[in-house]
């Protein structure tokens, strides 16, 4: 019985392995050129932008946006609307179908940006500490114990955390299974606010917290961020009126 479960993963898992090899031997042959790393220090402009997945359909059509520094900006709208692909593009991780994107008004492509952190709806932590999942983006730049309780106070999580065994030395288990999916999402927002970004991108980023929760912690960043660039994404329209 263990013999045929194995076969069968091993055929069900032939495929992708087949397709990364392939990859991997390839690797040297591919031409693209490489994204540069740039930071935003005044604004972004899309002109006349359109993107496709494929060449298929535009799920962005003659997009014109105008973001500068100190911009608050909700995005809504459905799922399958574009949201999160123009979120994106302006960070740089996928191309433009047409049209052109200025960064600090020059042309760009092939970038991202660095200075930017977005917050996705569903967190990545591994199975370490608090403390190093919230250092894991910072390298040799990790904040001390004083500064990561200092954001973790500003969003409601210091007491829960100080009430573990181990503070936030505590072992969090594989993706985090050791806490709740609030408690894991102010933690990766905490994460994004502690490599003190100056484009910071919520997206759908609070949907797990209580609308008090909420609004506390939407207004400890937007003064946070007083002079910096925040969009958020959501699908509660109400939420982008604070």
């Amino acid at each position: 019985g263990k013999i045929i479960n194995s076969y069968n993963a091993c055929k069900y898992s032939m495929p992708m392995l087949t397709k990364i090899h392939k990859f991997s031997v390839f690797l040297n042959d591919i031409k693209e050129q490489k994204s540069k790393f740039i930071k935003c220090k005044k604004n972004i402009k899309f002109k006349n932008l359109n993107f496709s997945f494929d060449n298929k359909k535009n799920v962005l059509e003659d997009c014109n946006i105008d973001i500068s520094m100190g911009d608050k900006i909700g995005i809504f709208g459905y799922s399958g609307s574009g949201k999160t692909t123009l979120i994106n593009l302006i960070s740089g991780l996928i191309k433009k179908t047409k049209g052109k994107i200025f960064i600090d008004g020059v042309e760009r492509s092939n970038f991202i940006i660095s200075n930017l952190s977005v917050v996705s709806q569903n967190p990545l932590f591994i199975n370490d500490t608090i403390k190093n999942n919230l250092n894991f983006v910072l390298n040799e730049n990790s904040r001390s114990n004083f500064q990561i309780h200092s954001v973790l106070d500003q969003l409601s999580l210091s007491k829960t955390i100080n009430d573990l065994e181990n503070g936030i030395d505590t072992v969090i288990g594989e993706k985090g299974s050791k806490l709740s999916g609030g408690q894991l999402q102010r933690l990766n927002i905490a994460r994004a606010i502690l490599k003190k970004p100056d484009i910071l991108i919520l997206d759908e980023a609070t949907n797990a917290l209580d609308k008090k929760t909420e609004k506390h912690i939407l207004k400890y960043i937007f003064k946070a961020f007083k002079n910096k660039i925040v969009i958020i994404i959501s699908h509660d329209s109400n939420l982008l009126k604070l």
